[in-house]
């Protein structure tokens, strides 16, 4: 049977739109999203946000916000401006309230958020795909020229197969997909860039690089935002036939755009949702999902990952410094050939899954990797032990975070650490409850009697070899012997006995981390 996938919230749907597709004017409550519907006094199901074009006067406009809010709506979208009431209504019924944005006719806002409420099932591709091709090889045959469309980042998305001479830049620009960085800071120079993003529209920017002839530049926006820009080999601008052809392909251009930006985003946390899910040991297809997940091979384990000065726990427990973390860990591992990392925050911290060996996504290649880019103080890299099963994962990631959080730095493994670890968590949970003791000791030792625990505790760790405990404690083998004679002189204590010894051990280690712990007023 089809699993149901989640929905988006209403927070999560509007981070892509606003700004581009509406402008928000009230919040409204935070909600799961199920779907469109348009205003046309049908009943409307609950989890809709609701378009309302042609609903103008404010009467009209507060009655519609009140039925929407009655049956189940999460928001109204209409015509700008709203009036003053209309905002106060949409207040009171905590409903989303916002505007459509002029560049759009309503047939595509609702193309666009259908496009954002449809979380996909697997991540779309890496490119907006023929459509802008086609834009591109359309834009060219108009003006005869050739054409690059690319993002704000520079990146070069599509390029027209059609447009006369070529020069140098735009040949280096289609061979690597991305602008030449000597161009791209001639340009923030000259300040093409800081048009483009004020999206004032179209311009002709000159060059002095070469023989590299000059460019129109288009930038391409929807609402306020600018999502990038089409390139024209062509010194002057169009007269007003061509404008209005131009402005048309660009506009379909930037709407392609934006529908990849969110066809990105929605594939990116649903890529994070699954991760997080299979952190808990809960796939959200079962393991026939784990196939679309880029995932390394078995065995797993998971890895926490820290990038930062200062104890562990002190970055624990935030959104915001861990949502900064995971994304600084997974542009390193993709800038060193991991395509598609699986990191996500599980249990307070950035954990991510690797597999065996030292090919990308392989714990060797992590270690490799973090001791050569990443300076050793104050990054700390905690592995669990490995599963060989998704379903031990969840065991792998508390081991993982149980090295971070015992203050380790550095590259560790839970195999490394496993014995004081285990140590630590046993004195933790038994030491409250057992009795000290029979040793004759000051509630606060003397200096003397410290030296006689330290001689206790050595000569345990070594199982009772006397000149192993010499070595730990640097100090002569006769020295032990006449501290141990010392001890044996304040207590009764059987330490021939495999329990005695135990809990002996235990104890003596409690007291000295006790002891050598600084306390503060």
């Amino acid at each position: 049977m089809r699993e149901e996938q989640p929905a988006l919230t209403l927070r999560e749907v509007l981070a892509n739109v606003h700004g581009s597709a509406i402008t928000m004017l009230v919040p409204g409550r935070d909600a799961a999203v199920r779907g469109l519907s348009f205003w046309d006094g049908a009943p409307i199901s609950p989890g809709r946000i609701v378009l309302a074009p042609g609903v103008i006067g404010e009467a009209e406009r507060c009655a519609a916000l009140r039925t929407a809010s009655r049956q189940g709506a999460v928001g109204l979208v209409l015509d700008p401006p709203a009036q003053d009431r209309v905002r106060d209504v949409a207040s009171e019924c905590g409903l989303l309230l916002a505007e459509r944005v002029p560049s759009l006719a309503w047939d595509e806002l609702a193309a666009v958020l259908r496009e954002r409420i449809a979380l996909p099932s697997s991540r779309s591709d890496r490119a907006p795909g023929e459509s802008l091709f086609a834009l591109a090889d359309a834009i060219a045959a108009l003006l005869g020229a050739a054409v690059t469309i690319e993002d704000i980042g520079s990146r070069v998305l599509a390029f027209s197969s059609e447009g006369g001479e070529l020069d140098a830049v735009r040949m280096s620009t289609i061979l690597s997909r991305r602008v030449p960085d000597d161009f791209i800071s001639f340009f923030r120079t000259n300040g093409a860039l800081r048009r483009i993003m004020a999206g004032t529209g179209p311009f002709v920017t000159e060059t002095s690089l070469g023989e590299t002839r000059p460019r129109l530049v288009i930038p391409l926006r929807v609402g306020v935002e600018t999502l990038g820009s089409v390139w024209v080999m062509r010194d002057s601008l169009p007269d007003d036939e061509l404008s209005a052809a131009l402005k048309t392909l660009t506009h379909a251009a930037a709407l392609t755009l934006l529908r990849w930006r969110m066809q990105e985003q929605g594939a990116r946390e649903h890529h994070a949702a699954s991760v997080k899910a299979l952190l808990r040991g809960d796939p959200p297809s079962g393991r026939a999902s784990l196939a679309g997940m880029a995932l390394p091979a078995l065995p797993w384990r998971a890895v926490a990952l820290r990038n930062g000065t200062g104890p562990a726990a002190d970055v624990r427990e935030d959104e915001e410094t861990l949502g900064d973390e995971v994304a600084l860990w997974t542009a390193l591992l993709r800038r060193n050939g991991w395509a598609e990392p699986v990191i996500a925050i599980a249990e307070g911290a950035a954990i991510a899954v690797l597999g065996a060996g030292s090919h990308a996504g392989g714990w060797d290649w992590l270690r490799a990797i973090v001791s050569r880019t990443l300076p050793a103080d104050g990054v700390t890299v905690a592995a669990g032990r490995a599963v060989a099963e998704p379903e031990g994962l969840p065991t792998s990631v508390s081991d993982a975070v149980h090295v971070l959080r015992a203050g380790h730095t550095g590259i560790v493994s839970y195999d490394d650490v496993w014995p004081a670890l285990a140590v630590g968590h046993a004195m933790t949970a038994l030491l409250p409850w057992v009795p000290a003791p029979p040793i004759e000791l000051s509630t606060e030792p003397t200096v003397q009697e410290r030296d006689l625990l330290r001689t206790l505790n050595a000569w345990l760790d070594a199982e009772g070899d006397i000149p192993a405990a010499a070595r730990a404690l640097r100090i002569h083998p006769n020295t032990v012997r006449l501290r141990l004679t010392k001890l044996r002189a304040r207590t009764a204590l059987d330490l021939t006995t495999p329990d005695s010894r135990l809990v002996t051990h235990l104890w003596a280690r409690a007291e000295l981390a006790r002891l050598e712990t600084p306390t503060s007023s």
